[in-house]
């Protein structure tokens, strides 16, 4: 009688600790720290390989232009 005893308190002590030891795995995996995100570009990097047209592009693009219809004009009379 006393070893099934000594049985039952093994078996509900192990039970206990394998109980226990899955909830603190859990919280700890709960309450790990997020992984970081991508690092942000470096400053002044641009992904698209454009070419932006300024003000000084875009005036000197006009003045050629009109020298172009003044040349032809010239050229008609």
């Amino acid at each position: 009688m006393k070893s099934s005893l000594k049985i039952a308190r093994t078996v509900v002590l192990l039970i206990i600790l394998v109980i226990s030891g899955e909830i603190n795995a859990t919280n700890s995996s709960l309450q790990q720290t997020p992984t970081p995100g991508p690092l942000p570009p470096p400053p002044g990097y641009s992904d698209n390989d454009s070419v932006p047209i300024d003000g000084g592009l875009a005036a000197l693009l006009l003045g050629a232009t009109f020298f172009g219809v003044k040349k032809l004009r010239n050229r008609k009379q």
